[in-house]
């Protein structure tokens, strides 16, 4: 299974990142506090790999946030959305996740 497609809206320091990975390696290069590590933090979470939300996952200024990984293989596709919204005045966020999985396999 690989990642194919990756967009990222409005999560911590990622306004809005859509790419599509090829090849079999990613390679991550920047300077300092450019979101690097956010964007595999970003992966993890639309993946269910880390139990741990950020405590701020939306970009300050902004009311929701939104991450889509799409993984394939062999001409199938499966999509892991995870979106963020403000609840309130308080700088909480509501976690809403949905898994679209357009094959399923048993």
């Amino acid at each position: 299974m690989k990642i194919q497609r990756v967009h990222i809206k409005n999560f911590r320091n990622l306004e809005d990142i859509n790419t599509s990975i090829e090849g079999a390696n990613i390679l991550l290069v920047g300077e300092n506090m450019r979101g690097k590590s956010n964007f595999i933090k970003a992966i993890e979470t639309a993946l269910g790999i880390t139990s741990h939300i950020a405590v701020d996952p939306i970009t300050h200024g902004k009311e929701e946030a939104e991450i889509q990984v799409v993984l394939g293989e062999d001409g199938k596709e499966y999509t892991f959305e995870v979106k963020f919204e403000q609840r309130s005045e308080e700088h909480t966020s509501e976690l809403q996740s949905r898994v679209d999985i357009s094959y399923a396999v048993f």
